[in-house]
C-alpha cells in the first residue's frame, strides 16, 4: 500500500477503498458484511484483524457482533 511518501496511498488503493465502500452499502445481512469486510479491507490494509459493530436499526442498542 505504500507510495514512498508517508500517509499517501497509491491511486489504485483509493479506488479499491471506494469499491469496498460500495460493496458494504449493498450488504443485506451480517454474513454478507463480514465476507465483504474480510475480502476487501483485511487484504487491502494488510490487517491481522478488525472489529465491527452491528447497530440495531432504532440506534438504541450497540453491541459487538463479530470480529475478523
Amino acid at each position: 500500500m505504500e507510495t514512498g511518501e508517508p500517509g499517501l496511498l497509491a491511486e489504485k488503493n483509493d479506488l479499491a477503498i471506494l469499491d469496498s465502500v460500495e460493496k458494504i452499502n449493498r450488504c443485506q445481512s451480517r454474513g454478507e458484511l463480514k465476507n465483504t469486510l474480510e475480502s476487501s479491507f483485511i487484504n487491502l490494509f494488510e490487517a491481522q484483524g478488525m472489529i465491527y459493530v452491528w447497530v440495531d436499526s432504532d440506534w438504541k442498542e450497540h453491541r459487538l457482533v463479530d470480529t475478523l
